[in-house]
This record gives C-alpha cells, structure tokens and sequence, in this order.
C-alpha cells in the first residue's frame, strides 16, 4: 500500500495523503481522484488489474490497446485495496 500511496502523491492525487501503509480516508480519496481522472468507475478501490506497481522509476517505450482486462482473467478480479 505504501508504493500505491507514494505513487499517487507523485502523480498529483495526494492532497491531504500520507505514506502509511494504511488505507485510510485520504488514500480512498485520492484513488477516487486517479479513477475520474482515467474515465474509471469511482468506487475508490484498487484491482489488481487496475495498476501496475513497480518498486522504482521505469521508463515505458511503447503501449498498445485492445486488451481488454477482462480478458486477462477468466474470473472477475476482486478489489485488493480495501480489505
């Protein structure tokens, strides 16, 4: 939780947001924040399909769509983040 959260300040949804490690009211709402910003249902929760968290800075050289996350998983995907 504490990368999601660090990540999130980083890119501009942390306001009121701290490192905890805890998901809390300030983490819910700026996960809400990220989700209306991409055109995602708000619900406030993380899938596992929504992110992609990596330990450090990455660089990605190119990206296609037309996968569709369904597709991904053979059963719906449960949100990880809140328990």
């Amino acid at each position: 939780m504490a990368q999601v959260q660090a990540n999130l300040i980083a890119l501009g949804f942390g306001d009121g947001l701290s490192v905890t490690s805890a998901f809390d009211g300030a983490t819910q709402a700026a996960v809400r924040s990220w989700q209306a910003s991409r055109s995602l249902p708000i619900t406030g929760e993380v899938r596992a399909r929504d992110v992609v968290v990596m330990p450090g800075p990455i660089q990605i050289e190119s990206w296609s769509t037309g996968i569709e996350p369904e597709r991904l998983s053979p059963t719906p995907v449960p949100p990880i983040w809140p328990r």
